[in-house]
């Protein structure tokens, strides 16, 4: 990962966009919070997985430890694309390809990039192609201050994410 950090697709980025890794191999979205997303850093709240303790495990073999999920509020090629990420010390951003297939998203790929539909809204959002990489390039929306911060949420306002999107206590990201 360390690695793939440093050829991040060159693209221009505005001040609110970041780019985050299309990955196959990861079961879960990924990313260090203060440091892709600190606007969101007070809407971390405790999840299922850091409670039990489970880690997540890189391609290089490094563990990685949960601290906790946000959802960040962002659009994919002018349409909403709200992203459920566990916390954790990744060098850049990571979708899961897994999760989303597993939730009704196909994906198609070609020599510039590819794209994923969500097969019951038909909703398309476009990604590219970066030294063997896929990349996503995300527009990151303000908090809604109507959503509690501190790790506090109010009664139907969040969802939880199904512990059946992490298979075990060692999910993969690559």
């Amino acid at each position: 990962m360390k690695k793939m950090a440093s050829h991040l697709p060159d693209i221009h980025l505005e001040d609110d966009e970041k780019v985050a890794l299309v990955d196959s191999g990861s079961t879960i979205n990924a990313a260090n919070i203060a440091k892709h997303f600190a606007k969101y850093i007070t809407r971390i709240i405790s999840s299922r997985a850091q409670c039990l303790g489970e880690t997540a495990t890189t391609a290089g073999g490094h563990e990685l430890k949960n601290e906790g999920r946000v959802r960040i509020e962002a659009s994919v090629d002018g349409v909403d694309f709200p992203i459920p990420f566990q916390n954790m010390k990744v060098d850049v951003p990571i979708i899961s390809v897994r999760k989303y297939v597993k939730t009704g998203w196909k994906f198609g790929y070609d020599e510039n990039g590819g794209f994923m539909k969500n097969k019951s809204t038909g909703r398309v959002l476009h990604f590219i192609e970066s030294d063997g990489a896929y990349w996503i390039k995300l527009k990151i929306h303000q908090p809604d201050p109507s959503v509690a911060s501190l790790g506090f949420t109010r009664p139907g306002n969040h969802k939880s994410i199904s512990p059946s999107t992490m298979s075990s206590k060692t999910a993969t990201t690559t």
